[in-house]
């Protein structure tokens, strides 16, 4: 990320930018374009992020927020360790407030166990398998694609290239599946 893509959204802002900053110290940036600007109203469903690279998980956690989705978000970085977490194992026993997370955004090629294998444990589990998952990965085979959704996948999303193309497929995602749509976790919650 860093400053190219600082630049390249401060560029497209309509406004002048100023910038107030004490030497040596990070300063965080907010930017605000005031005609598109609005806030979401997400409901607190926790997002599990199981992502292995660091880059891609600063990116999708930094396109969430910057598409308005401010909702908790717990990331595993592999496979062995999302399993842990859903099943409540190990380092996860301790009870969670955010548990279950209302979705799952899962990467498919992950160092141990897989995506295909992790959807293929979700469905097993009476308590998990509702839990929608969203596929986030750099794969464009449609065998993959095709894997995915006959394992119980509802949505599988291609990574973009560009900040912006990651930023646009993340509003996606947050509106369709926190505005939009009802998920089963926000169901009970509503009866």
């Amino acid at each position: 990320m860093g400053l190219t893509t600082d630049q390249d959204l401060a560029t497209g802002h309509k406004e002048p930018l100023w910038i107030k900053s004490i030497l040596g110290e990070c300063t965080p940036i907010t930017l605000h374009d005031k005609e598109n600007f609005r806030i979401r109203q997400t409901p607190s469903q926790s997002i599990l992020l199981v992502e292995d690279s660091q880059e891609d998980c600063e990116i999708t956690v930094r396109s969430l927020r910057l598409a308005g989705l401010n909702n908790p978000i717990t990331r595993c970085t592999d496979g062995d360790d999302a399993l842990n977490y859903l099943f409540r194992r190990g380092t996860y026993q301790d009870p969670d407030p955010s548990f279950p997370p209302g979705i799952i955004l899962l990467d498919l090629n992950l160092p141990g166990t897989d995506g295909l294998e992790i959807l293929e444990e979700l469905r097993k589990n009476p308590g998990l398998k509702s839990i929608p998952v969203v596929m986030l990965t750099t794969s464009t085979d449609v065998r993959n694609v095709r894997d995915c959704y006959a394992r119980g996948a509802r949505s599988y999303i291609h990574k973009p290239l560009d900040f912006d193309g990651f930023i646009k497929a993340m509003a996606w995602l947050g509106d369709y599946w926190f505005q939009t749509m009802t998920t089963p976790k926000e169901a009970k919650r509503l009866q």
